[in-house]
């Protein structure tokens, strides 16, 4: 059908209305199986593409049109990704190790859905901010907890994530003993 996809989480839900004699109930397939009740919502549990065909019917079992709508159910969270980007980096004593022109870059992936945003929080995990392009080390301290996630596009949260940051701008020191 030419419907355009909505998108949903394991929320989703529809309203019906009749101006007569009362509704008197609402039946649904999904992916061209079986009519049900809407109380029969297995098929939420399905995530992926599905096609939903509904119509409702009132008290005197007049029947409305019969509606169709391809509903793409994400019911899992995005995941993000950390890469540095303009420097090496390392990972040292559960730290990563970077120089000081060293940008990170977050990208949060989700297939079904999309990534509505990437937020960050640097310091206080409860403080988050939309994260929308690299972010440069230099203006961090030497030693900085960042945490990180994902929203998608229909409000399912990744998990945050945490990466304890050190910024070494230390050139090393060569000794060498003087033998005369």
């Amino acid at each position: 059908s030419g419907a355009p996809a909505a998108y949903a989480s394991a929320d989703f839900s529809f309203a019906v209305q009749d101006e007569g004699v009362g509704l008197g109930g609402v039946t649904l397939r999904t992916n061209g199986g079986e009519w049900t009740t809407p109380t029969n919502l297995e098929w939420l549990a399905v995530e992926g593409t599905n096609f939903l065909e509904y119509f409702a019917f009132d008290a005197l079992g007049n029947q409305g049109a019969v509606k169709q709508q391809v509903i793409v159910l994400d019911h899992g969270a995005p995941v993000t990704t950390l890469t540095v980007e303009r420097s090496a980096s390392r990972w040292l004593s559960g730290q990563l190790v970077v120089a000081p022109s060293a940008w990170l870059v977050f990208r949060g992936f989700d297939d079904l859905s999309g990534v509505d945003r990437v937020e960050i929080s640097i310091g206080d995990s409860n403080q988050f901010s939309r994260y929308d392009q690299g972010l440069p080390v230099a203006n961090l301290g030497p030693d900085s907890l960042l945490y990180y996630r994902s929203i998608d596009l229909v409000g399912n949260v990744e998990p945050m994530q945490l990466v304890s940051l050190h910024v070494d701008g230390l050139a090393p020191v060569v000794l060498s003993n003087n033998y005369a």
